[in-house]
């Protein structure tokens, strides 16, 4: 299922992906302008509320109104999340260099120098909000989002909480009809553009070529398992999934 998603304000990047994806046939319910609050104490009780509103200056100026005192902690807050969130950038140019180039750029250090998110990424969220504020309810709002990654702060970097951040800063949207919808409209310009699309079918290894590359999965359909081979294999399994699980024993091996 899908709690919300950021970013699908007309005029988007994301937006125009997801309108390419689903052919322009998947619509968009804005959640209210006040689309989350974070509770803290007992939420039956005495607990006190915080509210988050969209808008790229709103969001910060409304945390101000509720954080009175804090507006420095919330403005290196706001610069720092900016700041990582721009740095993505970078990283997605890095992937485009040469191999040698991009390796240079890590081993001479420079990376961090030329880009944010680098430079904040081995930085915990605990660590850089510790060190914004000490008000433990700011901190709180802060970080609220991470139960949405499952890392809790002390482990999770800062750059990565910066980009969810940013993601939900115009505010947040549900799929009209329910998260099976986007599927539904997906699977129709797959098979328009002469793929398919397989329900049911959870894949159960992944095969490999004599020259140690992934060329296929193979799926299992009712009891039986099917091979299906393709030139480019494309997975989001995760690491553990995908050594653990899916690669053959011999793969699992190598270091």
């Amino acid at each position: 299922g899908i709690h919300y998603i950021g970013q699908m304000q007309e005029g988007s990047l994301m937006r125009f992906l997801v309108d390419q994806l689903t052919d322009g046939q998947l619509e968009w319910a804005q959640l209210p302008t006040t689309y989350d609050a974070v509770v803290l104490g007992d939420p039956q009780g005495a607990g006190k509320t915080y509210r988050l509103h969209s808008g790229k200056q709103e969001y910060f100026r409304r945390l101000k109104e509720q954080f009175p005192g804090e507006a420095a902690a919330i403005d290196e807050f706001q610069r720092l999340v900016k700041s990582s969130a721009r740095g993505v950038m970078l990283l997605g140019i890095l992937k485009m260099l040469p191999r040698f180039l991009a390796g240079l750029l890590v081993r001479s250090r420079l990376l961090p120098r030329l880009c944010p998110f680098s430079r904040l990424a081995s930085r915990s969220l605990k660590e850089v909000v510790d060190g914004l504020t000490p008000n433990p309810e700011l901190r709180a709002v802060f970080s609220y989002l991470f139960p949405t990654y499952g890392v809790h702060p002390s482990k999770a970097s800062f750059s990565m909480h910066s980009i969810l951040v940013n993601h939900f800063l115009h505010g947040a949207w549900y799929p009209k009809g329910g998260a099976g919808e986007i599927a539904f409209h997906t699977i129709h310009v797959i098979r328009k553009a002469g793929g398919n699309v397989f329900g049911k079918a959870p894949v159960q290894r992944i095969l490999l070529d004599p020259q140690g590359r992934a060329c296929g999965v193979s799926v299992k359909k009712g009891q039986d398992l099917v091979d299906i081979f393709a030139p480019v294999v494309i997975s989001d399994a995760g690491i553990f999934n995908t050594y653990k699980r899916l690669l053959p024993a011999e793969a699992q091996a190598l270091p």
